[in-house]
């Protein structure tokens, strides 16, 4: 309006954020630049600060009212609108103008090189990759193609994709061509609900509309983690009394891939601050929980018999194995009154008699001439039958508090989540 023809755009706070978008546009229309050659020129000559990070300097709308003004952007720049990332907030894609440009071949190459850099210098074993709601997954399949072709190495790549409806996973998990193990956040929300309504919840149902229920091999499950802890983002934290229930289902089961909880072993103690006032938290161990690592590693093996009958009482048995010296256990677990059901462990193990392993019941059981027996659990608790010759490493009581002595304990899978999430 003025004539002015500026060579270098300053944007102050989220705003200006869709100055980009006619940028782009002008290049394209009375530059005659392609779209990858405009992005270049609006990246070079645009910069980007904020003195107010908080929700009043920065812009939020949805995606539906993006879409009704800024829809023509598309059909200029002749780009797709991205339909697969979250919708929440808006479209996260393009959140705060933060988006990485995964469709210019120089940005994807750069990150080749950053992975091929960071494989080279540390040496990892895989990759846990963030908030990939706010990401193209177009990326992922190529990138992890590389990475895996360079160096010959079939890399554990685990992601957070923080939704609780499975269809978006699975829909994730298409696009990603199955190359992406995703957070099990559907199973979370049912383990935290189930320790919140207590009897009432209908244990049948725990593994309903979860991934380790529909791509168990995909599934990485698990409790708690940092952002579902008192006083974070996203808090969900499952009640005490449930997660040694909870780490059972988790880590006793055939499917999924177990993450465990850094505090779950080793505790957490801090001050947070609510309302200006200092608020202490207390994440206390669970007992039993390095048991249960224990097992998984070394017993938890074999046929897979659930008996998930019961709204209140569920369990299931592993029948072991020749390779692994007294392996199988049982498993029963209660979030009403004290219960008993009657399992098998299969024919091959009758006459085994059976101890708990978390201690908690002081009866030993004997299996019948068909591998069967009638199992108990307290109220509220779950008890975990192993072979009465069976010797756990972990005590009920002493902590391991070097991580170094723990990786004695943890297969590799569980590792990883320990390492993820910490």
């Amino acid at each position: 309006a003025v004539g002015l023809q500026p060579e270098v755009c300053h944007l102050n706070e989220g705003h200006a954020a869709f100055l980009g978008l006619e940028r782009l546009r002008s290049f394209i229309k009375e530059k005659g630049l392609n779209f990858e050659e405009a992005l270049e020129m609006v990246r070079s000559t645009q910069l980007f600060t904020t003195h107010t990070p908080v929700p009043a300097g920065h812009d939020t709308f949805s995606e539906a009212l993006l879409r009704d003004y800024l829809i023509e952007y598309t059909y200029a720049l002749g780009i797709s609108w991205e339909e697969l990332v979250g919708s929440e907030n808006g479209n996260y894609d393009f959140l705060m103008g933060a988006d990485v440009e995964f469709r210019n071949p120089h940005v994807r190459e750069e990150l080749k090189k950053w992975g091929s850099w960071y494989f080279e210098t540390t040496g990892f074993d895989g990759v846990r990759l963030d908030a990939l709601k706010h990401i193209n997954p177009g990326f992922f399949p190529e990138w992890i193609d590389h990475l895996q072709g360079s160096f010959g190495r079939n890399f554990l790549v685990i992601g957070e994709y923080w939704k609780s409806d499975i269809g978006v996973l699975l829909q994730y998990i298409d696009a990603t061509q199955g190359k992406i193990q995703l957070f099990d956040v559907p199973l979370h929300h049912n383990l935290h609900h189930a320790s919140l309504q207590g009897a009432s919840y209908d244990l049948r149902t725990v593994f309903d509309n979860t991934l380790v229920g529909q791509r168990p091999e995909l599934a990485v499950t698990f409790v708690d983690n940092h952002d579902t802890q008192p006083m974070q983002a996203l808090e969900s934290t499952v009640d005490y009394w449930f997660k040694p229930l909870a780490y059972a289902l988790i880590l006793l089961r055939e499917q999924g891939t177990p993450c465990i909880f850094y505090p779950a072993v080793y505790e957490a103690k801090y001050l947070d601050t609510h309302q200006e006032q200092e608020v202490y938290i207390e994440l206390n161990r669970v007992q039993g929980v390095e048991r249960m690592v224990e097992a998984r590693a070394r017993i938890s093996y074999g046929v897979q018999r659930d008996y998930l009958d019961h709204p209140n009482v569920v369990g299931w048995t592993r029948q072991g194995n020749l390779e692994n010296e007294y392996s199988g256990c049982a498993v029963l677990m209660s979030n009403g009154d004290m219960g008993t059901k009657r399992m098998s462990m299969g024919p091959e193990n009758a006459g085994r008699r059976l101890v708990d392993l978390l201690g908690r019941q002081q009866e030993t059981i004997q299996l019948d001439h068909n591998g069967e027996a009638d199992f108990t659990v307290g109220p509220g608790a779950v008890a975990v039958w192993v072979h009465e010759r069976y010797q756990p490493q972990c005590g009920l009581q002493k902590i391991p508090r070097n991580f170094a002595l723990l990786k004695k304990y943890l297969p590799n899978d569980i590792l990883a989540g320990v390492s993820a999430t910490q």
